[in-house]
């Protein structure tokens, strides 16, 4: 398959270049529930049927990301509660960060959030009297679409804040034999496995959104 086969490029080193490669679940939609607010990475809509792993064709890496690594053997939702767990802590860092360097605070940030883009301007006034650091230059920073994932995520739910989670795997390995290709191909697939089966079994939960997000 195609995990096994980028998995075997940078076990072999055939391409100087490939020292790496990144692999995200596809999910593959099925239409036979058309009131189904799911939608794929290519903005079809309709309900999540499986999903799978598969390798980028080029290693774009997100900005700021959490690297987790492991072994992975198996992956299970330890592995995703730890992965959470990260995202929530240094969701709540990056905004305490933003609020002392904007001068607002959380409650600016739950009010803007909670009352719509209609009272961001009003909410960014609030926050620019009530201190003699902020600046409207910087309240205009503060508002821009850079911060907004900041803003805009419940207090509640911070693991849902905008950091995304890379999960490593070492193919290769100083003190020990390369993984084989085939085995890094079944572990990879293991995420799949895993991402499915909490799929199902959350498919009557009303969080079954947000557990797909995870993924």
């Amino acid at each position: 398959g195609a995990v096994q086969d980028a998995a075997q490029r940078v076990i072999s080193k055939d391409d100087a270049a490939t020292d790496a490669i990144l692999i995200a679940p596809h999910a593959s939609i099925s239409n036979s529930n058309s009131n189904s607010n799911s939608k794929s990475s290519d903005g079809a809509s309709g309900i999540i049927s499986s999903i799978s792993m598969a390798p980028l064709a080029h290693n774009v890496i997100p900005s700021d990301p959490i690297i987790f690594p492991g072994s992975f053997n198996p992956p299970h939702m330890g592995h995703v509660s730890l992965a959470q767990a990260a995202v929530k802590t240094m969701t709540k860092k990056k905004r305490t960060e933003l609020m002392e360097y904007f001068g607002t605070s959380a409650g600016d940030i739950a009010n803007s959030s909670s009352s719509g883009s209609g009272a961001s301007s009003s909410s960014s006034s609030a926050a620019a009297s009530s201190s003699s650091s902020s600046s409207p230059m910087l309240m205009d920073l503060w508002n821009t679409s850079e911060y907004q994932p900041f803003k805009s995520v419940d207090n509640d739910k911070l693991e849902n804040g905008p950091f995304s989670v890379l999960f490593e795997m070492s193919l290769t390995n100083a003190d020990k034999p390369p993984m084989e290709a085939s085995e890094a191909n079944r572990r990879v697939g293991l995420f799949g496995e895993m991402a499915n089966a909490n799929s199902s079994d959350s498919d009557s939960d009303s969080d079954s959104d947000s557990d797909s997000k995870a993924w």
